[in-house]
């Protein structure tokens, strides 16, 4: 799986959520599956399907792990807003490790993930992985990068 570089697009995509009349934590959940299938490359887009779990920092910082499968909806046929149940969209393969995205987002409440967002503070890493792997992987990319 790869993702794409960052880009000036978030702007859009708050626009679209801010002017929804959707519950703020569902709106925040869209703002991740959004920025995250922005920046896939691949057939599929990712659906989010819940919060994992959620933890306070004594800095005031909030992270949630959130999981994402991949859907039934192809870049072929929507385009990236409308990627969501309402419009049919669902996992292919449901609670399966190999089609799971899992993230974990660091933000200072639902009311300001553009903060956050805007910079490489959501790290994502399929459920199938160890984290071990992903260390290892993150580390040997990291040593390859500053050589």
């Amino acid at each position: 799986m790869e993702l794409h570089k960052p880009k000036s697009y978030l702007i859009a995509i708050v626009d679209e959520l801010e002017n929804s009349t959707y519950p703020l934590q569902y709106r925040f959940a869209m703002l991740i599956q959004d920025w995250v299938n922005r920046r896939i490359i691949g057939t599929y887009y990712l659906i989010f399907t819940r919060f994992l779990s959620v933890a306070r920092h004594s800095n005031g910082l909030i992270s949630n792990e959130v999981e994402l499968q991949f859907s039934n909806c192809t870049k072929e046929k929507f385009s990236l807003v409308l990627v969501r149940r309402s419009n049919g969209c669902h996992e292919l393969f449901l609670n399966n490790p190999s089609y799971t995205l899992l993230c974990t987002v660091l933000h200072y409440g639902f009311a300001f993930p553009l903060e956050t967002l805007n910079v490489p503070e959501l790290q994502c890493y399929k459920a199938d992985s160890t984290i071990a792997y992903e260390i290892e992987e993150q580390t040997r990319m990291h040593f390859f990068q500053s050589s």
